[in-house]
């Protein structure tokens, strides 16, 4: 992929299989405003998995949306757009030490041992990570995304009549918005719950160590309460959000009807936690263990009052609700249009949007 950069300001918009929501930010005085925000539902069936199925529908859903947005009208038209984190591929890998000059070629004449398409079917590109103590080799993040997902993604903005100055993985986007100053001396585990499946980020230093999805998701929970208590997914929604995994309300029927996907997400988060200690021991020669120090929670799974109470119950570590405002809210005085628990299903549309502000690039594709 080569880069061009472009001083054309953009805004983020996230694309989901169900949703999609935007949000453009505007700077005055060192600060970070929010100059337009929306979202709009999407049918089922236009985008699946994150392969877009139906161009030219959604291309009309996202124009009506940007046409009529919650909150003032957008400023530009060029657009840093969501990539899907399933489509991808992603991993950090280790090459041996080699001059900055000489990292770029060393890491093309590497990736098709860990990508299982031809370089040439593929969008790829990289990141330098930290490494802790000695070593002789360079740790690397590597995503590839295939060239036919992220040219469709172009085709619909482009139809759109938007301009795409960038094209971003939901999980680097969720990184920016909620690590402050995108950096962390010690390694945190980010559990986005979205409306469609759940991803697992290990972010550490500057970088992503490791991600994962699983297809439990934010809905999962509503829908059990609907079914368990025979009420319609707005209420059972509501309660999710008011009384959560309260052992009072109704003598713990909630937590006995969301059992098993508490279950499942509590052994997902251990496994993955254990994955990356164990790993992490390896790639040291000084054998340094990175543990785990916190666990952030987004997206609309973050609104179950009592979650992270949960999985730090289950983990024994501190667990907290991300604020996808930290790295925007500097103006103590300033009052964000879109509340805070709505906030945390604009996660990556915020992430999308403060690259857009801050580091507006193209990828010529």
């Amino acid at each position: 992929m080569e880069f061009l950069s472009l001083r054309e300001k953009s805004f983020g918009l996230d694309l989901s299989d169900l949703s999609l929501k935007f949000i453009e930010f505007k700077e005055k005085n060192n600060n970070i405003f929010i100059n337009s925000f929306g979202e709009r539902n999407i049918p089922q069936g236009i985008i699946s998995e994150g392969k877009i199925l139906d161009v030219e529908r959604l291309a009309n859903i996202v124009k009506d949306a940007i046409s009529n947005p919650y909150y003032n009208k957008l400023s530009t038209k060029y657009v840093v757009c969501s990539l899907p984190e399933e489509k991808a591929f992603v991993q950090v890998i280790s090459i041996p030490k080699v001059s900055d000059e000489d990292l770029e070629k060393a890491v093309t004449l590497d990736v098709e041992n860990y990508v299982p398409l031809p370089i040439s079917e593929v969008y790829f590109n990289y990141q330098k990570i930290d490494i802790l103590g000695k070593s002789n080799h360079i740790d690397i993040l590597l995503s590839a995304v295939p060239k036919d997902i992220v040219e469709v993604y172009a085709q619909t903005i482009s139809l759109a009549g938007l301009i795409p100055s960038s094209f971003v993985l939901e999980t680097e986007a969720i990184v920016k918005a909620v690590i402050e100053n995108n950096f962390s001396e010690k390694p945190v585990v980010i559990i986005d719950t979205g409306a469609t499946r759940t991803s697992f980020i290990i972010f550490h230093k500057n970088a992503i160590r490791f991600s994962s999805s699983i297809s439990i998701s934010a809905n999962d929970f509503t829908k059990q309460i609907a079914s368990y208590f025979k009420i319609s997914l707005q209420e059972a929604e509501k309660i999710k959000i008011e009384k959560g995994l309260d052992k009072e309300y109704k003598s713990g029927a909630l937590i006995k009807c969301c059992s098993d996907i508490l279950e499942k997400f509590s052994y997902e988060t251990i496994k993955l936690i254990s994955y990356y200690t164990s790993h992490s021991k390896d790639k040291h020669e000084d054998d340094i263990q990175e543990r785990v120090d916190k666990i952030i929670i987004c997206g609309g799974g973050a609104l179950l009052k009592g979650f992270p109470e949960y999985l730090y119950y289950k983990t024994g570590i501190k667990t907290e609700v991300a604020n996808p405002w930290i790295n925007i809210m500097k103006d103590d005085n300033y009052i964000p249009p879109i509340p805070f628990e709505k906030s945390l299903s604009f996660t990556t549309a915020i992430g999308l949007g403060l690259i857009g502000i801050k580091n507006p690039v193209f990828y010529n594709i």
